[in-house]
C-alpha cells in the first residue's frame, strides 16, 4: 500500500490535464498512488486518464456520471487506501518537491494535517508574493485558532481542498457538499477541529492556475456563492473563537464588497446591491476605523454611506486611472 493517495477531480481538463499529471508523476517521493476521477467528461479528458493507467501503475481511474467536484473528491475519498491524502485540481500542477515537503511536514511533527502555501498562475505570471514576506522555508505547529486566523488572514494558505495533506481518517466522517462550488469552505471547520496537530509551512510547492473557462470562471455565481459560504464559516467563528471574530468579519466584508462591484453596473441587481449595502454599512466601523482596514475599504466605506451613484462614480472613477497606470507601466517596459 502506498503511503499518499494523490486525489485528483478530472472534468473537460484537456488542455492542460497531461501538465497536472506529469508534474504528479515526477515527484521526487515516489510513494504514492494517483487516482483521477473522471467525472464524466465530454472532451477526451477521460481517455487521457486511462492512457495514464495503462502506462503507470501507480495511476487508477474511477469514471462517473457529471456530478460535480464535490462528488468526485468525495468519490476520490471513497477509493482512497492510504494513510495519507492529498488533493490537486486537473488545471494546477505542483512543484516536484510537493509530496516530499508536505510528507516530511505530517512525519516530522505527527501532524494530522499539514498546510502549505501556494502561487497563483495568471496567463502564465506568478501573482502570489511569499507567505508573509518569509524567503526562506519553515515549518511551524498552529492552534486550530492560528489556522483560521491564518486562512482569513492576508496569506496565501486558502480553504481550498488542495494545498494540504491530510489523515485519511481526517475526511473519513466528511462530505463535500454534492453539487456545489467553493465546497472547500463548508467543511474546512470540520477538518480543523478534527486535527489535533496542525503544521504550516511557507514553502510554496503548488501552482493555481487561473482560468476564466475553469467551474469558478461565473464571476457573480462565485462571488454569490462564496459569500453564502463566508457567512457559514464568519457565524462559526463569532461563535466559537472570538479573539479572531474581528479578522473573520474583515473577510466576510471582503466578500461583500467583491460581489456588490461585480453587479454594480447591472441593472438586473438592483436590490441585492441595496441588500449588500446595508451588510457592509453595519460594520462602518470596523472598516473605517479598524487598525488593518484598506485605504480603499475605507473609502469605498464613506461613498457607500453617501449613496450607491457616488460610489459607482468613484468606482469608475478607480477603475479608468488603475487601467492608465497599466498601460502606462507596459508601454515604459
Amino acid at each position: 500500500m502506498a503511503k499518499i493517495d494523490i486525489l485528483v477531480p478530472v472534468y473537460n481538463a484537456q488542455p492542460y490535464l497531461k501538465k497536472c499529471v506529469d508534474s504528479i508523476l515526477s515527484q521526487t517521493f515516489q510513494d504514492f498512488q494517483l487516482i483521477l476521477i473522471d467525472d464524466g467528461s465530454t472532451d477526451k479528458s477521460g481517455e487521457i486518464c486511462d492512457e495514464y493507467a495503462a502506462d503507470n501503475e501507480k495511476v487508477k481511474v474511477a469514471h462517473q456520471e457529471n456530478q460535480g467536484v464535490a462528488a468526485a473528491r468525495n468519490r476520490g475519498i471513497k477509493e482512497s487506501t492510504s494513510q495519507y491524502v492529498t488533493f490537486v485540481d486537473s488545471d494546477d500542477y505542483v512543484d516536484r518537491r510537493y509530496l516530499e515537503t508536505l510528507y516530511q511536514a505530517v512525519r516530522k511533527h505527527h501532524a494530522n494535517l499539514a498546510v502549505s502555501c501556494h502561487i497563483d498562475i495568471s496567463n502564465g505570471q506568478r501573482l502570489t508574493k511569499a507567505c508573509r514576506e518569509e524567503r526562506e522555508e519553515n515549518t511551524r505547529i498552529l492552534s486550530r485558532e492560528d489556522a483560521y486566523r491564518y486562512m482569513l488572514d492576508d496569506t496565501p494558505m486558502l480553504m481550498a481542498a488542495w494545498g494540504k495533506m491530510y489523515e485519511r481518517n481526517l475526511l473519513s466522517s466528511i462530505q463535500y457538499p454534492p453539487g456545489e462550488i467553493y465546497e472547500d469552505i463548508k467543511v474546512i471547520d470540520q477538518i480543523v477541529e478534527a486535527s489535533d496537530i496542525i503544521a504550516y509551512t511557507s514553502y510554496r510547492g503548488y501552482y493555481h492556475v487561473q482560468r476564466g473557462e475553469s467551474v469558478t470562471g461565473n464571476l457573480l455565481l462565485c462571488h454569490e456563492t462564496l459569500l453564502e459560504n463566508e457567512r457559514y464559516l464568519k457565524a462559526f467563528i463569532d461563535e466559537n473563537y472570538p479573539d479572531i471574530s474581528k479578522i473573520a468579519r474583515a473577510h466576510y466584508l471582503e466578500h461583500c464588497f467583491s460581489l456588490f462591484n461585480a453587479m454594480l453596473t447591472n441593472p438586473l441587481y438592483q436590490q441585492e446591491r441595496k441588500d449588500l449595502k446595508r451588510e457592509i454599512i453595519k460594520e462602518w466601523k470596523l472598516l473605517i476605523f479598524g487598525k488593518n482596514s484598506a485605504p480603499l475599504k475605507r473609502m469605498g466605506t464613506i461613498c457607500l454611506m453617501l449613496g450607491i451613484p457616488w460610489y459607482r462614480f468613484v468606482w469608475k472613477l478607480f477603475k479608468t486611472m488603475d487601467k492608465r497606470r497599466g498601460l502606462s507601466q507596459s508601454h515604459g517596459n
